[in-house]
């Protein structure tokens, strides 16, 4: 039920402030708490929930995000070779895969948000995919960028008003390589 939801993650964030939320991908293994440690940029890229060190990290927030309020919510991840973590995000480059899987739910403490996601493609690092707030005269065709580039085909609306969720995990195809995926904020419920 959705206050056993918010019980949750009330729980999880006095267990941890920095805890804002959790992320779940159906058909993935992605289910996880999301940390937000603004003004110390990768404090959970190398640590876990309670704050000690750890290869695999955490799922975190870019600082520059507003949770559940930037245009573009960014979340990192690393791409565990033991299919932790992010690994799974690759999933989504697999038509027959995304058609079957479109849906990332992020739980936050006042209500749920489901994105619908739209794109994924591999880039270099230095692509501008992660900023929170998008020109909104550019903004369509930000989008429109990031569904040309994507690996995947999708009939998902989007305008000059979507709100899109962007994660973000290293790829190994070559040096410095990212992937991306990007997904459409579609539904709001609150508690």
């Amino acid at each position: 039920s959705l206050i056993e939801v918010d019980a949750g993650i009330l729980a999880l964030h006095e267990e941890n402030p920095d805890c804002i939320g959790w992320l779940t991908i159906d058909g993935t293994r992605i289910n996880y708490p999301v940390m937000y440690r603004p003004g110390d940029k990768n404090y959970y890229l190398h640590r876990d929930f309670n704050g000690e060190y750890s290869a695999n990290g955490c799922l975190f927030l870019a600082e520059e995000c507003v949770p559940g309020d930037s245009d573009n919510l960014i979340i990192y991840g690393h791409n565990m070779r033991d299919g932790s973590m992010f690994y799974d995000v690759s999933l989504f480059m697999n038509e027959d895969f995304y058609k079957d899987n479109r849906s990332i739910i992020i739980t936050l403490d006042d209500r749920i948000l489901e994105y619908t996601v739209f794109s994924i493609y591999e880039t270099q690092k230095d692509y501008d995919y992660r900023s929170p707030e998008l020109d909104s005269d550019l903004f369509e065709e930000k989008l429109r960028e990031f569904r040309r580039k994507s690996l995947i085909e999708s009939d998902v609306p989007l305008s000059e008003r979507s709100r899109i969720l962007t994660l973000s995990t290293c790829s190994y195809s070559f040096q410095d390589a990212r992937i991306a995926l990007h997904a459409v904020l579609t539904s709001i419920t609150e508690f």
